[in-house]
């Protein structure tokens, strides 16, 4: 890995690492079946006009606890394909775990991990 100039992929794989060095395995089981609307924007102009509807103030990434609930998020284009920060999405993803199972740590407060 190139510590100056990693590649996506070796970022996930370090925040993986990372992630697993201040945790532990549990003997407890999350299964949970959720309707959720993922709405991602190419266009800034598009997101923010479409939050404002709901919220009325900018946004980069957020959820919001509509039924059901909506993650709103850039969509941008790599080599011609779709692509979705994973972290960011699965950041969102888990506030919308957290609405179903309040045992799920915040992930606000992960900064001090």
């Amino acid at each position: 890995m190139n510590i100056f100039n990693p590649t996506l992929g070796e970022l996930v794989n370090t925040y993986n690492r990372a992630s697993d060095s201040v945790s532990e395995f549990t003997d407890n089981v999350v299964d949970l079946d959720i309707t959720v609307r993922v709405r991602l924007f190419g266009r800034s102009e598009d997101k923010e006009y479409e939050w404002k509807q709901l919220c009325g103030s900018h946004v980069q990434w957020a959820t919001i606890g509509t039924d059901p609930p909506q993650i709103f998020g850039d969509l941008r284009e790599v080599d011609g394909e779709l692509f979705v920060n994973v972290v960011m999405l699965g950041h969102e993803l888990l506030h919308v775990l957290r609405m179903k199972d309040k045992r799920l740590k915040d992930p606000d407060g992960y900064e001090g991990l």
